[in-house]
């Protein structure tokens, strides 16, 4: 995941909550990178984020996916790709 602050910022993307359309909520696994906190204007943070389910059986049976929680920023489409891809290699 990656974040341009356009304006000055607090960011805490290791503190969402991801919910599954089949249930499950789950946070952050503690492997994810530590890139919490306060960006100036102009500045770039980059890490991984992971949140791992337990509960899947196939990665076929997510059809959506919400991030919530402290997160100042829209999450992409790529970023949701990212963390697909990042699912899938865990399952593996």
């Amino acid at each position: 995941m990656s974040i341009h602050a356009g304006q000055d910022i607090s960011a805490y993307p290791t503190q969402a909550k991801l919910s599954t359309n089949d249930g499950q909520q789950v946070e952050a696994d503690m492997d994810s990178d530590d890139f919490d906190g306060d960006l100036n204007s102009g500045t770039d943070s980059d890490g991984n984020v992971y949140f791992v389910l337990s509960k899947l059986s196939s990665v076929k049976d997510i059809t959506s996916i919400r991030l919530n929680g402290m997160l100042v920023m829209i999450l992409t489409i790529m970023t949701t790709i990212t963390l697909i891809r990042h699912l899938t290699q865990r399952l593996i």
